[in-house]
């Protein structure tokens, strides 16, 4: 029984790890307006319950964005996000 208590524990904490990277890479890829410094740092505090590459990919990231200015980081979202300005594909 300590086994199956200790495997459904680690899946349960595994779990827990799976969502909180995709609530951290969530707000990572929202638009970076008024509200995006408050979202890097929901993130940042997030990813001090996160442990493996995920989380230091993610945490990268979160600096990279903090470190651009908010114009440039506009500009670099609407480049790759807005696909109203993307060639057809063909």
């Amino acid at each position: 029984m300590r086994l199956l208590s200790a495997l459904r524990e680690r899946s349960s904490s595994r779990v827990m790890q799976d969502r909180l990277v995709w609530q951290a890479a969530s707000l990572l890829l929202a638009y970076p307006d008024d509200g995006f410094g408050g979202r890097l740092d929901t993130v940042e505090e997030l990813l001090g319950h996160v442990s493996g590459p995920a989380g230091a990919l993610l945490g990268q990231t979160a600096a990279a964005l903090r470190g651009r200015e908010p114009m440039a980081a506009a500009m670099d979202y609407v480049a790759t996000f807005d696909m109203r300005r993307a060639p057809p594909c063909t």
